[in-house]
């Protein structure tokens, strides 16, 4: 996962031997949920608006279509419902959570975090909140940290939440067509918790490259300001000028 960002692995049944020699205090995925919006884009209707098919999205992804946020519905109204759903599951309630991390690219603003948002929302009460920003990993890197929190025995009950509404800054014309007709909007949330004598995290395994190439980015606020196609940005940048730009890539031609 991830692309030449980064990549993550995780391994999470421990074998009979592991859990009898093994005194250290672990956590276990405990409840999962799901939520997706209403809207649906089939990729009849990219069609209507980019240079593609039916056919072509098929045949180079599998992808018959996909869900779309409405207009106004922030990053953290789609993880609400689902984090409710993860806590219904896992038998819990709002006030039960000691920990909030939130691994998400299309935040509701660049700055708080998205967590921050969530959490009145959720009814947690006032517990720490973090964000993750790494790409298609980000959900990995926060089961990591989840992980090493509960081991260490600062926290017992963590929801971790990955949620994206990357239709918000799709390019949609044909130049953005070899990203955009990839995603959607959703958010996959989990509680990871200490649990004694249940399968559990035996380890996790994160990695990135030395020397990553460029590949899809948005142009956002930030220290660097370089573009690979001009010299530089206008600055300030426009309001929410979120947008994802790549190069497009041979497979997808």
């Amino acid at each position: 996962m991830g692309g030449n960002v980064s990549s993550a692995t995780t391994r999470v049944r421990l074998s009979e031997e592991e859990k009898k020699g093994d005194p250290m205090m672990r956590s276990a995925i405990v409840g999962i949920g799901s939520y997706v919006p209403p809207k649906v884009v089939t990729n009849d209707d990219l069609a209507q608006r980019m240079t593609t098919s039916d056919e072509w999205i098929q045949t180079r992804t599998g992808i018959r279509e996909r869900r779309f946020a409405d207009e106004g519905v922030k990053c953290s109204d789609l993880a609400l419902e689902a984090c409710r759903n993860a806590l219904d599951d896992a038998g819990m309630t709002p006030a039960d959570i000691d920990f909030l991390i939130f691994a998400t690219l299309s935040p509701d603003h660049h700055f708080p975090g998205t967590a921050c948002y969530l959490q009145p929302k959720l009814g947690t009460g006032p517990i720490g909140c973090l964000d993750v920003r790494n790409q298609c990993t980000g959900f990995l890197y926060s089961l990591t940290v989840a992980d090493a929190l509960i081991r260490a025995g600062v926290y017992k009950n963590i929801l971790i939440v990955g949620a994206e509404v990357h239709s918000s800054a799709l390019d949609f014309s044909d130049r953005g067509r070899d990203v955009a007709v990839l995603f959607g909007d959703a958010p996959p949330p989990w509680c990871s918790a200490h649990r004694p004598n249940q399968t559990a995290v035996c380890s996790t395994r994160n990695s990135t490259p030395t020397a990553a190439s460029p590949g899809p980015c948005v142009w956002i606020f930030g220290t660097f300001r370089e573009s690979p196609t001009s010299r530089r940005k206008p600055w300030p940048p426009r309001p929410c000028g979120r947008r994802w730009t790549a190069r497009p890539s041979s497979s997808m031609r």
